[in-house]
């Protein structure tokens, strides 16, 4: 019998692409904002879309909400997911997908505010 490290309640959740994928999206992002926290200046444009830039900039321990939601939206779907495994329909993979397009931005926001500030 082949054994993983996964729970058998998760396993056929994590094993569709989309959900590997974005697990290693979520675990990039963490690992983006770790290592962009000790270099980064004490303010950062976590808010750089507002139009007046003093309200833009907050200290830099901000940059852990990302990563955060990241995980949190990662936990939500996983959730969801497992409902939904037993049925290999359409639902499943639309929100297999998008699991996975929703930590690509929040990656890209991450990336986009590292090369903002350097």
């Amino acid at each position: 019998m082949k054994q993983t490290l996964l729970p058998k309640s998760l396993g056929p959740v994590l094993s569709h692409p989309a959900q590997l994928v974005a697990l290693l999206f979520s675990v990039l992002a963490t690992i983006s904002a770790v290592v962009f926290f000790f270099t980064a200046q004490p303010e950062i444009p976590l808010l750089y879309t507002l139009s007046l830039p003093e309200q833009a900039l907050v200290p830099k321990i901000y940059i852990f909400i990302l990563p955060a939601l990241s995980f949190f939206t990662l936990i939500i779907n996983l959730v969801f997911l497992h409902q939904l495994h037993r049925e290999k329909d359409i639902i499943f993979l639309l929100f297999s997908w998008s699991n996975m397009v929703v930590q690509l931005l929040f990656f890209t926001a991450i990336i986009r505010i590292i090369t903002i500030t350097t």
